[in-house]
Order: structure tokens, then sequence, then C-alpha cells
């Protein structure tokens, strides 16, 4: 059996790169998996993967 690591996040494009760059320059690890833009929520509600409080991809202050 041959598995696939993928990363799925809500956050957008950018934050994704800023995530990625953060986590080389302070752990000095790359991420070496791809991570997919979820911003509607579809691969992560059709999967059953959201967590039940997150109603949207709103950032609150």
């Amino acid at each position: 059996m041959t598995t696939v690591l993928l990363g799925l996040s809500i956050d957008s494009h950018y934050s994704q790169i800023a995530w990625i760059r953060n986590i080389k320059e302070k752990f000095r690890l790359k991420i070496l998996f791809p991570i997919i833009v979820d911003l509607k929520m579809d691969v992560a509600r059709a999967y059953r993967i959201n967590h039940t409080c997150m109603a949207d991809t709103t950032a609150y202050a």
C-alpha cells in the first residue's frame, strides 16, 4: 500500500507561504508535502475534517 501525505488548510495561499517560511526559519525544517488551499472549505466538509466550531475562514481580531 502506498500513502501520500497532503496538507489541507482553510487559510489563504499567502498564509501558507508565511507558515512554511516560518517553520523553515525557526525550526530549520522544510515542508516536503503539498498543501491544498481550501478557502471555501469544500474539501474539509466533503471529508468531514473541518473543526465543528469553524463556520468559515473569517479572521477575528
